[in-house]
């Protein structure tokens, strides 16, 4: 059965987006400006560069590093390279984070202009992006869904998604490997251009409120329903749904049912090598024509 949207989580992380919090008790802050390696069992939360904007303050989580919370603030950098975070992971404000190892047992939230890479390490839940956010996968693993929302930009290069990848609220999303096991659906007026990777469920173009979203596929070979289609836009009064397959730009095969609702649309565009090919197919026919 497909998942619909989760508007109670969406709406709850679009409030942290604009609100402040409190000190927190049990709380260590980092806010100095310098460089720390945390390699031992620490049982509280950790804020770096909480009200301290302009420190940029580093923390690196390494082998043997242990931590409850962790929260990035104010162009502050945290590189999470081996250890444990027991519950979830925050990069805010402008922050940048590194996630090439480790295990976050929750989940990881980006938010209010932060970048985020992932190259290794495990979430163990979910990832949210949120308020022009900008997050970029190329490896590693997360057990559930992958959310975009509130202008986020998401780059994925590799790197595995145990659930579905759902995109709403004018983000965009561009795909050019890894797995995502479940479904992917753009929930109106977003962008999903799709060039490599492997997709386990269904795609849905357009299922919210103004269903204009658009989902791009770059490659070579489409067919919908078993017969080849051309290059072009297709809405739903052209195929409300069917079989969409084809072999996308760097290699990997497309397979996967669709569906096209009210005013989205699907965009099937040729891979460079085949544009090129194209191209000089007409440049050959002006010169015969001469």
């Amino acid at each position: 059965m497909r998942m619909r949207n989760a508007g109670t989580v969406i709406f709850v992380m679009m409030l942290i987006c604009c609100f402040e919090l409190p000190k927190a008790v049990g709380t260590i802050y980092f806010d100095d400006g310098q460089i720390h390696n945390i390699e031992t069992t620490i049982n509280d939360d950790i804020w770096v560069d909480y009200e301290a904007p302009g420190m940029e303050t580093t923390v690196n989580l390494i082998f043997g590093g242990e931590v409850d919370h962790m929260k990035a603030y104010n162009n502050s950098l945290v590189n999470v390279f081996d250890g444990l975070i027991n519950q979830s992971l925050d990069a805010l404000d402008s922050s940048r984070v590194n996630i090439s190892g480790g295990t976050i047992m929750t989940s990881v939230f980006a938010t209010s202009n932060s970048q985020l890479s992932i190259s290794g390490g495990l979430i163990k839940s979910s990832l949210n992006a949120q308020c022009s956010s900008q997050i970029t996968i190329s490896s590693g693993q997360i057990d559930d869904h992958l959310v975009a929302y509130a202008d986020s930009r998401i780059f994925i290069t590799g790197g595995y998604i145990g659930s579905h990848l759902q995109v709403n609220h004018r983000a965009e999303v561009t795909i050019s490997g890894g797995t995502i096991q479940g479904f992917v659906e753009n929930n109106g007026s977003e962008q999903i251009t799709i060039s490599g990777g492997s997709i386990g469920g269904d795609i849905w173009a357009g299922s919210g409120s103004d269903d204009e979203g658009v989902i791009t596929f770059v490659g070579s070979d489409f067919a919908i329903n078993g017969l080849s289609v051309d290059y072009g836009q297709y809405f739903h009064s052209d195929f409300a749904s069917g079989i969409l397959t084809g072999t996308l730009s760097n290699g990997d095969t497309l397979n996967n049912g669709f569906y096209i609702h009210d005013n989205a649309a699907i965009v099937l565009i040729p891979e460079p090598a085949t544009l090129l090919l194209l191209g000089l197919g007409v440049s050959i026919l002006r010169i015969k024509r001469r």
